[in-house]
């Protein structure tokens, strides 16, 4: 339906900007001036010279005639999304437990037992990283939020 108007404006030597605005070029310049604007109802023309189509707001059977026929809008339906199972026991195997957290954490409590299994990346360019994983309510992996500190200062 959209294209069908924007093909009648463009037709009657309009332009029409991905955004809906509609312009007309100008004939004492060379450039384009803003002339009305396209929503989802109807078009609202600025300009007074918007010859075939009148000033101010236009319907889109003022723009396509009588014999214009209303045909709704049906959205297309995505495809399916495909769910990736990723479990605890998979994050364990492609993890490492040693990183530069809890190198830092462990110099600055030689007792200190982590309860948390934060665990750090094997191999690559944030090698050594540590990864926090985010666990849903029923105890799925859903990510993980990868953050590179520093083993002497425990800075970012």
């Amino acid at each position: 339906m959209r294209n069908t108007i924007i093909e009648k404006l463009t037709s009657c030597g309009f332009k029409v900007s991905n955004a809906g605005i509609i312009y007309k070029q100008s004939t004492k310049q060379n450039s384009k001036e803003k002339a009305g604007v396209l929503n989802d109802f109807s078009v609202y023309f600025y300009a007074q010279n918007v010859a075939p189509f009148k000033p101010g707001l236009n319907t889109f059977k003022d723009i396509l005639g009588t014999n214009y026929t209303y045909t709704p809008y049906i959205p297309q339906t995505k495809a399916k999304e495909v769910s990736h199972t990723f479990t605890f026991s998979d994050y364990k195997k492609t993890t490492k437990a040693k990183n530069y957290f809890t190198t830092y954490l462990k110099s600055q409590n030689k007792d200190a037992v982590s309860v948390y299994d934060i665990r750090g990346i094997k191999s690559g360019y944030l090698e050594n990283s540590t990864l926090y994983p985010y666990i849903n309510f029923d105890n799925e992996f859903q990510t993980a939020k990868i953050v590179k500190y520093n083993s002497k200062t425990g800075k970012r």
